[in-house]
């Protein structure tokens, strides 16, 4: 971003502590920004940018699978994680088996984890239709949530009747021309619906809402401290960034497992469980025969589909997803335990930064570092 500062950058490393102590991930907090807009310049000038950056880091040892691990953020995605990971390769990490390691987010064929890309997690407009938006939006449709509105640099979308996310993520690129079919498009940068969610999935927006009930934070840091207070006293629920964003760097660290696993999760206990489930049914089948022998409903056998269903194991998305979905879990209940603890009613945020803050504490001091009082 053209905006991005060392104050930003300073704050969203510091959030990133956080982040990682909140859910456990063995990482402390960085973060890295370039002054840039990369709409104003071509693919070719973004990966020459790309990859000076990371010899530039490499220079000074900011990048290596044991030091510092970036990941993608505004601007950027998987195309500009492959540039990095690929420079560091070829110029510094070429004999290190662990390089690729040095970055996560990368495409599949770069060795990200599946299920990565849908992870990074009421009528909720999203603000903001990238991954993060569209992504959260799609699941809270098929959830049975109903999307009412979006908003979008280039404008916003309306209908009360719901708006299709998969299918306006199809119309998107056109958003600047036209509206897409049975959607109202009105005043750019404002949110004028009154919905019952309000998910923030991009750089701040102003938000008129005054009927939300719950705003969730999928973006950094898009609440303001005042405007925080001012929804504290509306009795609106605030569920920070702190926690309902950090589902990515959840994702990033099973991801730098995986290469420095070099295996894939699910690939060694795949045919295992398979012939377990099978055994499991052919038990059954046989039980169930032997009970019913001499009956007329003797010959018991599941149909295919259903053994094809029970046959199945576990892939390296649904490890993924499982393995979010409970860090996830977990740190919302250790969250709502402080909440209760210390009689913080609504003020979520507060109760993540304790908890956050009390695991870093907890580190140093067990750890004997003499700073910490």
């Amino acid at each position: 971003s053209e905006h991005v500062d060392y104050d930003e950058v300073t704050a969203l490393a510091a959030l990133m502590t956080y982040k990682c102590a909140l859910v456990n991930a063995p990482f402390g907090g960085a973060k890295a920004g370039v002054q840039i807009d990369p709409k104003k310049y071509s693919e070719g000038e973004l990966e020459r940018v790309t990859r000076r950056l990371t010899v530039e880091l490499a220079k000074k040892s900011f990048i290596h699978p044991g030091i510092d691990v970036p990941a993608p953020d505004m601007g950027t995605g998987e195309r500009e994680m492959c540039w990095i990971a690929d420079t560091y390769a070829n110029i510094v990490g070429f004999s290190d088996i662990n390089a690729r390691a040095c970055v996560t987010g990368k495409p599949v064929s770069q060795f990200l984890v599946y299920g990565a890309l849908t992870c990074c997690s009421c009528s909720p407009p999203p603000q903001g239709f990238g991954n993060v938006g569209f992504h959260a939006a799609r699941y809270l449709a098929k959830a049975g949530a109903k999307c009412i509105g979006v908003a979008e640099v280039e404008a916003n979308l309306y209908n009360a009747d719901g708006i299709d996310p998969v299918a306006l993520d199809l119309h998107l690129p056109l958003l600047t021309m036209t509206s897409p079919p049975h959607l109202s498009l009105y005043c750019p940068h404002r949110l004028h619906t009154s919905p019952s969610i309000v998910l923030t999935a991009s750089t701040p927006l102003p938000l008129l809402s005054s009927q939300a009930k719950i705003i969730a934070e999928g973006a950094n840091g898009p609440v303001t401290p005042g405007a925080d207070r001012v929804l504290m006293e509306r009795k609106i629920l605030v569920i920070p960034d702190l926690f309902i964003n950090a589902g990515g760097v959840t994702v990033s660290y099973f991801e730098w497992l995986k290469n420095l696993n070099h295996v894939s999760y699910g690939r060694l206990t795949a045919k295992f469980e398979r012939d377990s489930n099978l055994h499991i049914l052919e038990s059954v089948e046989k039980s169930i025969n032997k009970w019913l022998e001499g009956s007329r409903e003797s010959g018991f056998n599941l149909k295919q589909e259903k053994k094809d269903k029970f046959l199945g194991y576990a892939s390296e998305k649904d490890i993924v997803h499982a393995g979010l979905e409970h860090t996830m879990e977990r740190a919302a209940e250790v969250i709502m335990t402080t909440t209760r603890n210390y009689n913080l009613g609504l003020d979520i945020r507060t109760a993540a930064y304790l908890v956050s803050i009390e695991k870093i504490y907890n580190f140093y001091r067990e750890a004997g570092v003499s700073s910490v009082i």
